[in-house]
């Protein structure tokens, strides 16, 4: 379980970006972080994997505060698919994903057969085959992205971060990859904090979500309670003619303005 307590944090002193705001991700859950551009999704996300340290407020990973932490041991408890990942080295594909072994080994032990398996195994799964001996860094960016989300499921982590891990991909890999995962959720206990762009992948993917908005929260909640004509105007502007949600299955439809209506 990962929980948030009145975290406030913010890049310039006296700004705060987020201000106490509290969630909780139950084991063998998803919880969906949404909201518009600038809220502070990503940032929450950097907080909840150490990157940043809140001004005020705990984390907690399965009831131990996330400073207890070393970071070796936060690597093999928790693993993290950034926002438009890069790299900067000419590491092959399977050697990037390998690399989703390494907290269990250290960086200079050596890769145990069963460590080489399961990373071909993450290669296999996400539809790397072809690409294994090519070089990271000459790959797109919906390749990129797939790669780095072999590496988390290498890792076999408890707790994996996802910031828009699908954001890169097209319609084919995106359900794959979400597929993957929910069955690791359903099947393995995992436990996932996401930030999703797309609304929609959000209901299909999330058991709840919670909107960022204005430095605050609202929700946590079931998707079918939380996405509605008057909570999306509210969290991102959309003027209520403008969106609209249908039922069986949930679905949200934004037009355009001055689009032909039907």
């Amino acid at each position: 379980m990962l929980t948030a307590e009145n975290l406030t944090f913010g890049y310039t002193k006296g700004k705060p970006l987020l201000e106490n705001v509290s969630l909780v991700v139950p084991r063998g859950r998803v919880l969906g972080i949404l909201g518009p551009n600038g809220a502070g999704k990503s940032t929450l996300l950097r907080l909840l994997n150490r990157r940043y340290r809140p001004w005020e407020g705990e984390i907690r990973l399965d009831d131990s505060p996330l400073t207890q932490f070393s970071i070796q041991e936060l690597a093999r408890r928790m693993a993290v698919v950034p926002q438009n990942p890069a790299a900067s080295f000419d590491f092959t594909v399977e050697e990037l994903v390998a690399m989703g072994r390494r907290p269990h080994h250290g960086l200079t032990g050596a890769l145990s057969r069963e460590d080489r398996n399961i990373a071909e195994e993450a290669i296999e799964r996400t539809g790397l085959q072809r690409l294994r001996k090519r070089p990271v860094t000459l790959l797109s960016g919906g390749e990129t992205q797939l790669a780095f989300v072999a590496r988390a499921l290498a890792q076999q982590a408890e707790t994996m971060l996802l910031d828009e891990a699908t954001a890169s991909l097209d319609i084919k890999h995106s359900s794959e990859i979400l597929s993957i995962i929910r069955r690791r959720v359903t099947e393995e206990g995992l436990t996932v904090a996401a930030v999703v762009h797309d609304v929609n992948v959000a209901l299909s993917f999330c058991d709840e979500i919670v909107f960022l908005s204005r430095g605050g929260t609202m929700g946590p909640d079931k998707p079918e309670v939380m996405v509605n004509t008057n909570t999306l105007q509210e969290v991102y502007g959309v003027a209520s003619d403008r969106v609209a949600v249908y039922e069986k299955p949930l679905h949200v439809r934004s037009r355009v303005h001055g689009a032909p209506r039907e």
